[in-house]
């Protein structure tokens, strides 16, 4: 899978970062989101690094508005929560995320993604220390 869906969701996450967390609801969703975001990074198969995360500017309006566009494709469901189905519904929105020209759209709203995108590791962070 491409680092290119992870890009385009930091980006969304860092403009919503970027808005104090002012209750207890939106401090917890705030870690969260950090946390998940380290994780990712920290993956030892996985390419993104922790200079891509960095080099990611926050979304603009545009970018947000195309994003929840996309993920709109995802039906919203009520009742607990199944994370097998959640990975079904997101289906839809993950192909649209994984086309080369919807990257491009991204890219062209927000340049850092494609600096980032260098700076993730080709091969995963096992290959990549292994070599060093």
């Amino acid at each position: 899978m491409s680092e290119r869906p992870v890009l385009i969701m930091i980006a969304v996450t860092k403009r919503s970062l970027a808005m104090p967390a002012t209750t207890p609801e939106s401090q917890a969703l705030t870690f969260r989101i950090l946390t998940a975001l380290d994780k990712l990074a920290r993956h030892e198969n996985g390419t993104l690094t922790d200079e891509a995360v960095a080099a990611i500017e926050p979304a603009c309006d545009r970018f947000v508005e195309l994003h929840t566009e996309i993920m709109k494709l995802a039906p919203k469901r009520a009742g607990p929560f199944d994370p097998a189905q959640r990975c079904k519904d997101f289906e839809p929105a993950r192909k649209v995320f994984e086309k080369p020209d919807t990257f491009e759209v991204f890219a062209n709203l927000n340049p850092s993604l494609r600096e980032a995108e260098k700076l993730c590791s080709r091969y995963g962070r096992r290959a990549a220390e292994a070599a060093s």
